[in-house]
């Protein structure tokens, strides 16, 4: 056998030992001195995308096919839309009011059951929706606005707003609208002009009246139970202001 000696390996610059690759890696590019952990590269910041110029100027989608943005009067319609729905959604169908004129008196009904009677007060003038009259409209209504809640009772309110002033019970000589206000709006084409005539339910200082006929159109109720009222009843309860008696109400 003829024993035959090698050569020593030689490496040329396409063909590096695995010991200098690795001095290559550590050291990073020639002449340079490894990384330290403390000091990483800095990352770079993406450019940020600006919008087209026609787009800036005129609003219009330009060559990026940017959708044009909605004009402000179909928004508005849209959100008035919107508005509408929910409020329709919202409508309390659960509860109703039955005011009686002859019996001075107020029964709540939680579908079409009685949960409360109250004594009330409706227009000493008589009953009707004659235009420029303190009458107290007949018929189905419902509660189209609730104003006060919060407020402390015998709070006094002027053009629905509070004013600041606590108004005593049975203050003598004293008569304006307290507490809470829930405003009535007529269902029926002879009180369609309930709301315009501004007949609301509302708390009155001269509980001591309650019981028979004493309001100016309105239908008036003690604080305590008009305050009651108004966290029981949403808008949208329907209210029935009869004549006669409640038992002459179907319920």
């Amino acid at each position: 056998m003829v024993n035959r000696t090698l050569p020593p390996l030689r490496f040329n610059e396409g063909c590096k030992p695995p010991e200098l690759l690795l001095s290559k890696l550590r050291l990073g590019k020639a002449g340079t001195s490894p990384r330290s952990p403390q000091s990483p590269r800095s990352p770079q910041v993406p450019a940020v995308r600006r919008a087209p110029a026609s787009l800036a100027r005129t609003g219009q989608p330009g060559k990026s096919g940017y959708p044009s943005p909605m004009p402000l009067q179909r928004f508005l319609q849209l959100f008035l839309t919107g508005c509408s729905l929910l409020m329709v959604s919202c409508a309390d169908t659960r509860h109703r009011l039955v005011v009686s004129a002859a019996e001075q008196r107020m029964v709540v009904l939680d579908e079409g059951r009685p949960i409360a009677a109250f004594p009330v007060s409706t227009s000493k003038f008589g009953l009707g929706s004659a235009p420029g009259t303190n009458f107290t409209p007949m018929g189905r209504h419902e509660v189209a606005k609730k104003i006060g809640g919060g407020q402390p009772l015998g709070m006094k309110f002027k053009s629905r707003k509070p004013t600041g002033e606590i108004v005593p019970v049975n203050a003598p000589g004293r008569d304006p609208i307290v507490t809470r206000i829930l405003w009535l709006k007529g269902l029926e084409p002879q009180n369609r002009n309930t709301y315009s005539r501004f007949i609301y339910i509302h708390g009155t200082p001269e509980e001591s009246r309650l019981g028979t006929p004493a309001s100016y159109g309105c239908v008036r109720m003690r604080s305590v139970d008009v305050a009651w009222l108004y966290d029981k009843v949403g808008t949208g309860a329907k209210v029935d202001i009869v004549p006669g008696p409640i038992a002459s109400v179907p319920l």
